[in-house]
């Protein structure tokens, strides 16, 4: 099996290399293509190769019959012939490893000791009745929006990627005040991240007015919707953050605070984490 190019054209005005795999028929002195492969910067052409299913390759595989089926009075293959082509399409996550896992959990934290510190075997020697689940939800504080997303997601049982609040993707850990008052990042939390199959980390961010709004020459916090101005830069620094984090290989969704006050915004939450799991592959998401 050899590998080629060639270029597609898909428009006058733009050009992409699609590598061709080949298999070559020494005893006819044919080539037929076994595998187009798409350009991808998830993947390399060899590794879609080897292995189609790779996340992020995508691909066409064509199958040649090893014999002939067909009759004059029946369908079937015709041996050395395409009998079938493949369409392989596969989304690609997060090219790096999982290293860190930083959240703001509140609550007692379980006390640990380390009984085999050369194999990492852990062991909880008090506190082990509190809940992670529980110290996760009260890290929301009393935040009405948010605490609906995470127990509406937990309410139908998934036994999937736990949804996991208040993450920091983006973390100094020196304090404001050890930096004399400076912020080196100007945000270090998402709301909600979900990590699921294939490196697939999906940042769920619930959007108040504060996102796109500024108080409107008030000190104290107001009502929604209430003495508030169209902020462009702060919006423009949101957006900004979207398109960082989707270029990295992240999904990024984007809940609407107004969504969340009607009676169906429940429904609204389940239907959307449904349709999320299963294009993922998570198929108990029933």
């Amino acid at each position: 099996m050899s590998l080629a190019s060639v270029t597609a054209r898909p428009s006058t005005s733009h050009r992409q290399k699609a590598k061709i795999t080949d298999e070559v028929l020494c005893d006819k002195g044919l080539a037929r293509p076994t595998r187009i492969i798409a350009p991808t910067s998830a993947a390399t052409a060899s590794a879609c190769a080897a292995a189609p299913s790779t996340r992020g390759c995508r691909l066409l595989e064509y199958v040649y019959a090893s014999a002939t089926t067909a009759t004059s009075t029946a369908f079937g293959d015709v041996g050395g012939q395409v009998r079938e082509i493949r369409l392989w399409s596969t989304e690609h996550g997060v090219s790096g490893e999982l290293k860190n896992l930083i959240f703001a959990a509140d609550g007692p934290k379980p006390q640990i000791v380390l009984p085999d510190s050369i194999s990492n075997t852990i062991r909880i020697v008090k506190n082990e009745q509190i809940s992670l689940r529980e110290r996760l939800r009260r890290s929301l504080g009393d935040n009405g929006a948010e605490l609906l997303v995470f127990d509406t997601y937990l309410k139908p049982g998934f036994n999937l990627p736990a949804l996991i609040p208040q993450v920091y993707l983006h973390y100094d850990p020196y304090t404001i005040s050890q930096l004399g008052g400076a912020s080196r990042l100007a945000r270090q939390r998402m709301d909600f991240l979900l990590l699921m199959n294939h490196r697939v980390r999906a940042v769920i961010e619930v959007d108040g007015i504060q996102h796109y709004a500024r108080p409107a020459g008030r000190t104290v916090v107001q009502e929604p919707g209430v003495g508030w101005l169209p902020d462009p830069a702060r919006y423009a620094s949101l957006v900004a953050e979207v398109r960082e984090l989707t270029l990295q290989g992240y999904e990024v969704y984007r809940i609407g605070g107004h969504e969340l006050w009607g009676d169906t915004a429940a429904e609204m939450l389940t239907g959307f984490f449904v349709r999320l799991l299963h294009r993922h592959g998570h198929a108990d998401s029933n």
